[in-house]
């Protein structure tokens, strides 16, 4: 664990998940909540912060490989609720973890990761992908001195729509009206 409130991740499988669950799904897995909230509980504990039973951090993220080309897969447990996609910084600290030698992240991400002094790494979550853009010291991934968020909206509509000749004719120019 690393910083106040957040771990660099779990490997979903220590904790008997496959790190690919929606989060209705994980909601449902009273053995796999049960793990979480006691690894949480030992957390808060040995990264000096108490009691953390009634305390909304640290919030735990489950870590997985990748599905869809991404970096790492997540899912986020805010404290004892699913997150529906992953919050930012959690996001944040998912990508770090990620270029952090020794942590599980790092292990699933693999070496590439840290190739250069900066990189964009995908996490993927329930509801799609973040892209987190790291930038650390040349040589030492543990000094990170940028992260960059990539956000887009998603797509509402797309399709086609047929106009009878009647109505348009391409060919014609378009008029004053």
């Amino acid at each position: 664990m690393r910083q106040r409130g957040l771990g660099d991740g779990v490997d979903a499988c220590a904790l008997g998940a496959t790190g690919r669950e929606s989060p209705a799904e994980l909601a449902a897995n009273p053995a796999v909540r049960d793990r979480v909230e006691a690894l949480r509980l030992a957390a808060g504990t040995l990264m000096g912060l108490g009691d953390v039973s009634d305390r909304n951090y640290p919030k735990m993220t489950l870590i997985s490989p990748p599905r869809h080309g991404g970096t790492v897969a997540a899912r986020s447990f805010i404290p004892r609720v699913v997150h529906e996609s992953i919050g930012v910084l959690a996001a944040v600290t998912a990508a770090t973890a990620c270029v952090l030698p020794g942590t599980v992240a790092h292990a699933m991400a693999g070496p590439s990761a840290t190739d250069e002094a900066e990189a964009t790494l995908s996490i993927e979550h329930p509801s799609g992908a973040f892209d987190v853009r790291l930038g650390w010291e040349p040589g030492d991934p543990t000094r990170i001195t940028r992260s960059a968020l990539v956000r887009t909206a998603r797509a509402l509509m797309a399709g086609d729509l047929y106009v009878p000749l009647g109505v348009w004719n391409p060919s014609m120019k378009e008029t004053n009206r």
